[in-house]
Order: structure tokens, then sequence, then C-alpha cells
């Protein structure tokens, strides 16, 4: 176990007081807001923010697919899969071929420069930081598609991968008195939380090389 708690231990948790939309609206208009906005926009154009996508959580269960990731994941072939007929034909739109994960990467780009504004939106894509989580299902898809279109733009070396494995969950023996992997029981990965501590363990996340 390579986790420490000590730190969360000491505290007292609580639900958080959170704020309506009118109470967030007014704060945006705020002189208050207007500040954290230009500070904001100024750590998205030198770098220091850090986007991160866990492409491995969502599954889709299909009745006759079984599950499928949805990163991986063309949404209108999902579509056509569940509701033959809907999609198809001059109405499908010209992107049908684009997975999901493509989809969520052309967004963060495009958002990223819509925020910034024209002028330094080719500055702010190549500063940006992205963490993509995988598990040893998709891991090659995921590369490859980024590869082929060229990181969307996105810097490179700056677009950082963790990998899971995939493992089926644990039931306990009482005759052992122990916990045990139940090999009957569906695989998931780790989750979310062990991606954010594998960025802080050595030789856990990687980029991808010009070879």
């Amino acid at each position: 176990n390579r986790s420490n708690s000590v730190w969360a231990d000491q505290h007292l948790w609580v639900p958080p007081d959170v704020w309506g939309a009118d109470e967030m609206d007014n704060w945006r208009r705020s002189t208050a807001g207007s500040a954290f906005r230009k500070a904001a926009l100024e750590c998205l154009k030198s770098g220091q923010v850090a986007f991160h996508f866990n492409a491995f959580e969502d599954v889709f269960e299909g009745k006759e697919s079984g599950p499928q990731n949805l990163w991986c994941s063309d949404p209108w072939a999902l579509l056509l899969s569940c509701r033959p007929g809907m999609g198809a034909g001059p109405s499908q739109p010209k992107h049908a071929q684009l997975m999901w994960g493509s989809r969520a990467m052309a967004a963060l780009v495009q958002s990223i420069g819509a925020a910034v504004g024209q002028k330094h939106a080719q500055e702010a894509v190549s500063q940006a930081w992205v963490i993509i989580a995988l598990d040893d299902q998709i891991e090659q898809s995921v590369l490859k598609d980024l590869w082929t279109r060229k990181f969307y733009g996105l810097n490179r070396e700056r677009v950082m991968f963790v990998m899971q494995t995939r493992r089926p969950a644990f039931a306990y023996d009482s005759s052992r008195q122990q916990f045990v992997s139940d090999e009957l029981s569906s695989s998931h990965a780790p989750g979310t939380g062990l991606t954010f501590m594998q960025l802080a363990w050595s030789c856990e996340a990687y980029i991808l090389g010009n070879d």
C-alpha cells in the first residue's frame, strides 16, 4: 500500500456548502469573479492547468454486444446498435466515425481556444497538460487514435498516460478467513483515486516518443 491517509484521518469531513445558480451567476459578475477569471485564463495560457480524463471509466452495457468502453466507441454506432435505422441516411453527421474520445479531445482544444481568444489559442493549446488514464483493454486504441490525428494539436510531450489493469472483485472466504479473487465477477479498473496517486509514483506515467 503506497498511499498515506494520515493527513485525511486528522480532518473532519462534512458535506460542502454549494451555491445555487443565482449565487454563482452573481459571483461571476462580481469583482472577485472577474479577478478569478483573469487569473484562471493566465494559468491556462502559461500551461499551469492540467486536464484529467478517465478513459476506462464509462462502459455501455448492450443487450447483444455486451460491455463496450464509451471512450473508444462511436456514439452513432452505439445508437444504431440500440435503435436500428436511427441516424442512418443523409441525416447522419459527417463525423460519424469519430469515437467518443476523439470528440472529447477535439472539444477540449476548441474550448481552450474559445476561453483565451484566437490570439492566444495556439499557445495555450500547446502549453496545456493532459492526463489520460487507461486500462489494458483500450490502451492501444487510444494511443493509435491520438498518434494518427497528431494529438489534435496538443503538445505530444504534455500528454501523459497512466495505465491501470482491470481485475476481478474480491470476496471473503470464511474458511480461509481472508479476501480472495472472485474470478467469476466482472473485471474493473481500480478507479480515479489511484490514477492521481500514480502521478506521484516513479515510472507510473508515460508519454509517447518520436518512435
